[in-house]
């Protein structure tokens, strides 16, 4: 009776402004963070009590619940996209826990190396954007910027994929009343610049190693 969700959006971190690198991913990390009719302390309390497995990344928020949670959970995921509340602690709070990952990313060669190669493939391009963002770009992030990509992008304009044991009717009538109440928004169109073909270049990137790591 185990039923997997995945809503996904057409704006992920290659759409992040440049000098916002990581908003995608810092708004999504929030989500989890409270919302307008659940604490942080009362939807960690439910997802344990369901059993839910709950994951949040940027663009992408997946599910999977018991056939008798269903609507449960779609109820919560309503939360997540629409009342999100963006307190000013827990954005400090999630600031801090990415400035970390940050550092532990650039520590870690075979991590970092798919990036550079990326930055250098991808020149210009929306792909070579750091899906954590930088030092800098996330410690300039606002709540102002954040409340602004969760009104902009976060939007009924995305793909949800139910699978499991329900039937379709069902299945639409809890749509109906739970995401069924989005409110929609004009629709954005998200465009790449076309690529160049990248010239050959070897990457030497200097850490505080003993050790030299080849790709």
């Amino acid at each position: 009776d185990k039923i997997e969700l995945i809503l996904e959006f057409e704006s992920q971190h290659p759409h992040d402004p440049e000098h916002l690198q990581g908003l995608s991913n810092f708004t999504f990390a929030l989500l989890e963070e409270g919302t307008k009719n659940f604490t942080q302390q009362k939807m960690v309390e439910e997802i344990a009590k369901r059993g839910i497995q709950l994951e949040v990344q940027a663009g992408v928020i997946s599910m999977t619940v018991m056939q008798d949670d269903l609507l449960f959970a779609l109820e919560l995921l309503y939360e997540l996209v629409q009342n999100a509340l963006f307190e000013p602690q827990a954005i400090e709070k999630v600031r801090t826990q990415i400035l970390s990952d940050i550092a532990d990313f650039w520590d870690e060669p075979n991590e970092f190396i798919k990036q550079l190669a990326r930055e250098h493939v991808y020149k210009g391009h929306g792909y070579s954007k750091r899906f954590l963002g930088t030092k800098e770009t996330v410690a300039a992030i606002t709540r102002d910027d954040i409340m602004h990509y969760y009104r902009e992008h976060v939007t009924p304009h995305a793909c949800l994929a139910v699978v499991g044991n329900i039937d379709e009717s069902t299945l639409k009538g809890y749509i109906g009343e739970t995401l069924g109440k989005w409110q929609s928004v004009e629709k954005k169109e998200y465009t790449f610049s076309l690529l160049e073909v990248p010239e050959k270049k070897e990457i030497i990137h200097p850490i505080t190693r003993d050790q030299v790591v080849l790709a």
